[in-house]
């Protein structure tokens, strides 16, 4: 996926966010997306790809199927999730990412998580609360911190 492909989900008429909002969404290029993703996600490029000993997801607090819930109780849920985080890191895999604040991807959650995403992940910082989709599902967990060791190791 090219770093900007994914804005078309934002240019959409559809699309809950206001001009302003969607203004404030700042999309990051490949490189720090991939960083950003081998540094809180894995190394692998795919959701799918991970085993258990790597797993990203260390506490799941919460799955929200949201064929059974409404959008505003869906909202809800994200926006109480994600109120001690000062921002949102979202990734569709390891080459595209955007930064935004929670509220934006509370409010319009359903642009961020398509059902038929399998590799997106949004997480919100300084606490990595961190969401996640499969179909019409949203778990909400908590990321692994950075490999100290990794760190030290990158130049």
């Amino acid at each position: 996926m090219k770093p900007h492909q994914i804005c078309y989900r934002f240019a959409d008429k559809d699309c809950r966010l206001s001009d302003e909002q969607k203004k404030s969404i700042v999309f990051l290029n490949g490189d720090m997306s991939r960083k950003i993703w081998n540094d809180f996600v894995s190394d692998k490029h795919h959701l799918f790809l991970m085993d258990r000993s790597e797993y990203i997801f260390l506490h799941q607090f919460c799955v929200i199927n949201t064929d059974a819930h409404d959008f505003s109780h869906t909202r809800q849920k994200l926006e109480k999730f994600f109120t001690s985080s000062s921002f949102m890191i979202s990734l569709w895999g390891p080459a595209c990412g955007a930064l935004c604040h929670p509220s934006i991807l509370a409010s319009a959650w359903d642009d961020f998580f398509y059902p038929s995403d399998e590799n997106t992940v949004a997480i919100g910082f300084p606490n990595r609360r961190c969401v996640f989709s499969y179909e019409n599902y949203l778990y909400l967990s908590k990321a692994r911190k950075m490999d100290d060791r990794r760190i030290r190791e990158k130049p």
